[in-house]
C-alpha cells in the first residue's frame, strides 16, 4: 500500500461514521468518472489510428471480418 493510501486510510479512520460514509461516497464517485475517462481516452485513441485507415475496394464481408478478428 502506498503511502499516500495509507494517509488516505488513517485519516478517514479517525472521522465519525457519517463523514467517513461521506468520504467513501465521494472516493467511489471520483473513481467512476476516471473510469468513464480512461474508456473514452481508448476510445479516442482507437479512433485517432482508424481514421485514414480505410482502402477503397473493401467489401463489407471484408470489414465484418476484420472485425471479428478473422485478418
Amino acid at each position: 500500500m502506498s503511502a499516500e493510501t495509507q494517509e488516505l486510510v488513517s485519516v478517514c479512520e479517525q472521522l465519525p461514521e457519517a463523514k467517513r460514509i461521506e468520504v467513501t461516497d465521494f472516493a467511489r464517485f471520483l473513481l467512476a468518472k476516471n473510469e468513464g475517462a480512461v474508456a473514452q481516452g481508448a476510445v479516442e485513441r482507437w479512433l485517432a489510428g482508424a481514421r485514414g485507415a480505410a482502402n477503397t475496394g473493401v467489401t463489407t464481408d471484408e470489414v465484418m471480418g476484420l472485425t471479428r478478428g478473422e485478418s
